[in-house]
This record gives C-alpha cells, sequence and structure tokens, in this order.
C-alpha cells in the first residue's frame, strides 16, 4: 500500500471514528478554551503539569527558569536580563531548539514563522493558572514543530465574582524595577480581567538596557451552556544588546575573565511591538457535545540594528501579522472522549534592509513572504476494560510558501545585491500520536506512547542575505528546505503512592532532514538523518505537611547517524541535567522554597566535527526564596545565583581560528525584593 493512501485511509478512519461518537454524546462537557481539558493524570507518555501554587512558590522569575528546572527541559538565555532572547530546549536540539519546541498560550500558538523568540518577558508568572508539559507530544492538536514536545501555558480566567485586585512592586540587582497590577470583577454572567506590567532594568551588561511594557484584558459572558470570551493584549519591548565575550588564547585575549560585564556591540539594539486579539464562542449542545470557535488575530512591528564595525552595519525592519481560525469539536461517549478540529493560519511577513537607521527611509532590500497553512486533525481518548486508556490521533497539514525579493541599487549599502527569484512552495505533513497507558499492581502504571512530528522552515531560514568580504558583494536566496520529520518512542513508569509520586521515561527519536545553520557554510541546510535518545526521572516526595522535595534527572544523547558526521554529538545539548526543588513551609504565613539546577558540558555550537577540544563547563545554580504573608499584604526576597557562579551556557567557536570562541556569560549573585498588596 503506498504512503499516500495509506495516510488518506488512517485520517479517514479517525474522522469517522469521531463521526460515529458525535452521534450520541454524554452530557456533562465543560465549557473550556484550551484544547487539553482532560485530566493530565492518566495521559500516557511523560507529561508534566506545573500548578498556580508551585509557580508562586518558586525563586524562578522567568517562564525559561521555572521550565529548566524540569527534566528534559533546558534554557538559553543570551543577555541574562528578564528572559528576552532567551530559548528553550526539550530532549535536546541545540541551536535550533526554538523551532522544536511548540509554546502555546491558552492552546494558541505563540512561534512566529521567523525565527525571533517567544517574548517569555511578556508573560508575567502571577497570570498563569498552570503549565502544561507534552514531552514527545502536541503534534496532532497544534500542528508543526512539536518535535520535541509541546508547552501550554493557561492563563487564569476571568471569573464572576466580587471586584478584586492586586499591585505588585519588585526592585532588584542592576537597577530593575517591575510593577505588576490586576484587576478582577464580575457583574451576573459577566466577568472581567485586567493586568499590565511594566519593566525596567539596566541589566548585568553594558549596553544591556530593557524596557518592558504589557497589558492584558480578558472578557467573558457565560451562560448555562455557552460562553462568549474575548482576549486583547498588547506588549512593547525596547533593549540593547551586549553581543558576546570573545577568547582567543592566541592573542591572549580572555574577555570573559578580564571584561565580563563589557560590550564591544556598544550601538546594538532591537525592538519589538505586539498586539493580539482573539474572539470565541464555546457551546454544549443538548447532547453534550462541546463546539468551540476561535478567531485570532497577533501583529508585531520589530526594528533591529547592529554596528558591525568599520562602516559596516545592518538595519532590519520587519512586520508579521497573523490571522488564524481554529474551530473544533469536543465529544464524549462513554468511555471515550474526542476532538475533531481544523486549524487555518494566514500569515504576512515582510521586511526592509537599511544600512543604518538613519537611511531607513530608502532602504535596499525588501522581502514579502506569505504563509498559508491549513490542518485537519482528530485526537481520541479511549478506556478500553476497566482501567487501560488508548490515546489515537492523527492530523494531515498543507502547507504554502510565497516569497517576493526587490533591491535597490541606488540606496545605500546595497553592496551590488542580487535579486532573489520569485518563491513559491508547498507542502503536506502529517502527524500520527498513538499511546498506551495500563496501570500494573496497586500503585504503578506503565505507558508507551509512539508518534510522527516534523518542523517546516521559518522565513529567516528560507531567505537568506549573504555579503561576501572578498568581493564586497551580497548575495540574496531563497533556499527550497525540505520539512523536518521525526519519529519517536516513549516508554514508562509511573508510580504513586501517599505522598510520594515519581515517573521514569526512556525514548528513541529519529529525525530526517533536520533543518540547521551551518556557521561555516553561512548557509541553512538539511541535515544528515540524526537521532536522540535518552532517560528522564522525576519524583517527589512530601515529609510532611510542612517540608516537600522535589527532584528531576536528564540523560540526554543527541547524534548524527550519517554522513561525514556519522557518530558525533550534536552541539549544545548536554548529556547530563537535574535540578533539585524544595519548600518548607516554616508557619501559616512563611514560606522558604531553594532550587538547586545542575547542566553538564556541551560543546560550543559550531562543533559538529567534535575536534574544537573544549566544550562549554557544566554549573551549578541555586536560588532562594523567603516570603511572608500579612492580611492583605504578601512580601518575598529572593537572592539568585547563591554562590556568586561565572558561568555562560552558551558559546559559539571560530571556524577559522583553533581555540577561538565567543560566549554570554550569565549575571552572577543578584537579588530581588517584591512587596505586593492586595485590594
Amino acid at each position: 500500500m503506498s504512503n499516500k493512501k495509506s495516510l488518506r485511509l488512517t485520517l479517514g478512519a479517525l474522522l469517522c471514528v469521531h463521526g460515529s461518537l458525535a452521534t450520541a454524546a454524554a452530557p456533562g462537557v465543560v465549557v473550556t478554551a484550551t484544547r487539553l481539558d482532560l485530566s493530565m493524570d492518566n495521559t500516557p507518555g511523560h507529561v508534566t503539569v506545573i500548578e498556580r501554587e508551585a509557580i508562586v512558590q518558586s525563586p524562578a522569575r522567568t517562564l525559561p527558569e521555572l521550565l529548566a528546572l524540569e527534566a528534559g527541559i533546558f534554557s538559553r538565555s543570551l543577555f541574562g536580563n528578564q528572559a528576552t532572547n532567551s530559548k528553550l530546549d526539550v530532549r535536546g536540539f541545540g541551536a535550533a531548539s526554538a523551532e522544536n519546541v511548540l509554546v502555546l498560550l491558552d492552546g494558541r500558538r505563540l512561534n512566529d514563522i521567523d525565527q525571533s523568540a517567544v517574548d517569555f518577558s511578556a508573560i508575567p508568572l502571577r497570570q498563569i493558572e498552570r503549565i502544561e508539559i507534552l514531552r514527545n507530544g502536541g503534534a496532532v492538536l497544534y500542528g508543526d514543530g512539536a518535535v520535541g514536545g509541546a508547552i501550554n501555558i493557561v492563563t487564569r480566567e476571568a471569573l464572576a465574582i466580587e471586584p478584586e485586585g492586586q499591585v505588585e512592586v519588585k526592585l532588584g540587582s542592576h537597577a530593575s524595577r517591575e510593577i505588576n497590577a490586576d484587576y478582577l470583577a464580575g457583574s451576573g454572567p459577566a466577568s472581567l480581567r485586567l493586568s499590565a506590567q511594566a519593566i525596567n532594568s539596566d541589566g548585568y551588561r553594558a549596553n544591556n538596557e530593557l524596557q518592558q511594557r504589557n497589558a492584558q484584558a480578558d472578557l467573558r459572558v457565560t451562560g448555562d451552556n455557552f460562553q462568549w470570551y474575548a482576549k486583547a493584549g498588547a506588549d512593547d519591548l525596547e533593549q540593547r544588546l551586549p553581543g558576546p565575550r570573545s577568547v582567543n588564547p592566541g592573542l591572549g585575549i580572555d574577555e570573559l575573565s578580564s571584561d565580563r560585564r563589557g560590550t564591544s556591540e556598544p550601538n546594538n539594539y532591537a525592538n519589538r511591538d505586539g498586539r493580539h486579539l482573539t474572539l470565541g464562542l464555546s457551546r454544549v449542545s443538548a447532547a453534550g457535545s462541546e463546539t468551540i470557535l476561535d478567531l485570532g488575530w497577533r501583529s508585531k512591528h520589530q526594528a533591529s540594528f547592529f554596528d558591525y564595525g568599520g562602516g559596516f552595519s545592518d538595519y532590519l525592519e520587519a512586520d508579521l501579522d497573523t490571522w488564524s481560525f481554529t474551530p473544533r469539536l469536543n465529544t464524549r461517549f462513554g468511555a471515550v472522549h474526542s476532538t475533531l478540529g481544523m486549524d487555518y493560519y494566514h500569515t504576512e511577513y515582510g521586511t526592509e534592509q537599511s544600512l543604518n537607521p538613519d537611511t531607513r527611509t530608502t532602504p535596499f532590500g525588501m522581502v514579502d513572504i506569505t504563509q498559508k497553512s491549513a490542518a485537519l486533525y482528530s485526537q481520541n481518548h479511549m478506556i478500553i476494560g476497566t482501567d487501560t486508556r488508548m490515546d489515537f490521533g492523527a492530523r494531515m497539514q498543507w502547507i504554502r510558501f510565497n516569497g517576493d525579493d526587490r533591491v535597490d541599487d541606488s540606496a545605500p549599502g546595497s553592496s551590488g545585491a542580487t535579486v532573489a527569484p520569485a518563491f513559491d512552495r508547498s507542502d503536506r505533513v502529517h502527524m500520527l500520536e498513538l499511546g498506551l497507558r495500563q496501570p500494573w499492581r496497586e500503585n504503578l502504571a506503565l505507558f508507551a506512547k509512539a508518534s510522527r512530528g516534523a518542523r517546516l522552515a521559518t522565513v529567516d531560514e528560507l531567505f537568506e542575505s549573504k555579503f561576501d568580504f572578498g568581493t564586497f558583494t551580497t548575495a540574496r536566496v531563497f533556499s527550497p528546505l525540505e520539512p523536518q520529520t521525526s519519529t519517536g518512542l516513549d516508554l514508562g513508569l509511573d508510580y504513586a503512592r501517599g505522598t510520594t509520586s515519581a515517573t521514569l521515561a526512556i525514548y528513541y527519536m529519529e529525525l530526517k532532514n533536520e533543518i540547521h545553520f551551518d556557521v561555516a557554510s553561512f548557509d541553512n541546510i538539511n541535515l544528515d538523518p540524526t537521532r536522540r535518545h535518552g532517560l528522564e526521572l522525576t519524583a517527589e516526595h512530601a515529609f510532611s505537611s510542612t517540608f516537600r522535595l522535589r527532584g528531576n534527572y536528564a540523560y540526554t544523547r543527541a547524534r548524527f547517524r550519517d554522513g561525514p558526521y556519522d557518530g558525533n554529538e550534536l552541539p549544545l545539548v548536554p548529556r547530563h541535567s537535574a535540578s533539585l526543588s524544595g519548600i518548607w513551609t516554616l508557619q501559616p504565613s512563611t514560606r522558604l522554597a531553594a532550587t538547586l539546577r545542575y547542566e553538564g558540558e556541551k560543546r560550543f555550537d559550531n562543533d559538529q566535527s567534535n575536534d574544537f577540544g573544549r566544550k562549554i563547563p557544566a554549573y551549578s545554580l541555586v536560588d532562594m526564596k523567603l516570603s511572608h504573608d500579612y492580611q492583605e499584604w504578601k512580601a518575598a526576597l529572593a537572592v539568585h545565583n547563591l554562590f556568586d557562579r561565572e558561568v555562560f551556557d552558551y558559546g559559539v567557536r571560530s571556524t577559522f581560528s583553533p581555540g577561538v570562541y565567543n560566549a554570554y556569560p550569565l549575571p552572577e549573585r543578584s537579588f530581588t525584593l517584591s512587596l505586593a498588596r492586595a485590594f
């Protein structure tokens, strides 16, 4: 049987199953706007849910810091300032990690079609109700990009309650100041939540200043069997970019030691402002099925400037608008729950490239790219017998890119740039998931999960503008990269007894056409086949009603399995990582929380050949937080990097000079003091 015919039969069968269920669904469906509305306790696979209480009590200042405490998740922060430009890595994807983990806010994608990092600083921790982490999962429900997994951030809903609010002020090291404000009000069926945040910080390094402004509104009208909702938000970010610190043993240069907090790029910056709006209706029928109609719009404008010295510089403005329509139907029939949905995304992306900000009105290069993505999916959850759970689903996704390039030879900085031919490409990818969970004995459960995922090239990977210093010309090209595909298998064991719980998971993943930026050639390429395998262990125990510990460990191996680097390790993936978190309730209103995070050594970026001779060193960081509540007041004092370690988690080796590398140092010891009052 051909692959195409097999895919049609697979998807068709799932749609037929869903159709039969929808005709006789049982009542009792809860109106919800997120796709993960089932209990996560019995989901096959290594799934983690971080509840609000744990988020509030943790010493973590940002989402990446919080998530990096979980097994198999790594975080890289280039500039160490409020999580700007931070990237997450699930199960070891190195430099392309951000494109292989799907980050969602209330079930809606935050990953854009360009390579800009998700702006985690625009998501205040205090606004989060819970975080759902699906390793080797999420592709069927959410689409391409969930290769390592998906992270769904669920925000607090507006509730129909008496008006209440809270204002919080934070002061910290490096002249950091932060204000958060929330307000909730309800009247009859209507409820409203408003929130705002303002952050100012000088940053750890020179040319590291940050200004961040965010505001969100959530309006809901709830009836007996329906809910209307509207969510809107805006954010504005201005950040300076200090660049790397250089180490060149041959020339006696070691800026990591001599001038760790300095910069050689005092003029560089990146600014961004964004807007988003979501409108939706969720309705439960008399038969109990739930229909959700969801329409969304996101827009952002970015401006960045990089001064390379010697008269060479680059100023870029980019605009991105995305419209989405994501209707779905949830049904129940006895012990079966199914979700049938359609996703449609239409994105317009345009850039204007100039020599510097003074010449931005006369750009020399202009690129317009359109991406259209349409998908059908079906996800099903079934109880077999008395206690065996099976999850199965499929997604078919169609994508089309159109690109157009223009060059003004008379504009400053054109440097004899060549025009890239028009680009038109269509792809079709499919995702599959099958999981089983079987209780075994009284306190144990076994699970197995197989999946197929995919990732598409971003527009920054599809289009390249490369300057040749030898000829002083610029080549502009569209790169027809193949979609990246993956197949993975998880096997694991869950244990729960009293106040003790643990999860052990082993996994194996093979990838074809992995998309990667080759620093040596400055080209985006499809790699030879790669593979990943590893082990993840999570355990938690409450020693008493006032003290509990949670520990995580991950063993991660990422290797090439063909081509000239066959058997070599992929850069930026530590083999060992671990964390330990403890919370001690000193008295009902006073808590002490501490975390220890360890990350083992890893190879520098651009060291696919594994011959650089040194690695990014392993490090351990300890954070602590003491919090106290008194009537309407809440106060907390946190110390980060308690033992004042000098570390960095990202570095790139030189292609041409032995022993030479650049690194991005992280902050040493710092403090945060917060004071909040409810009203």
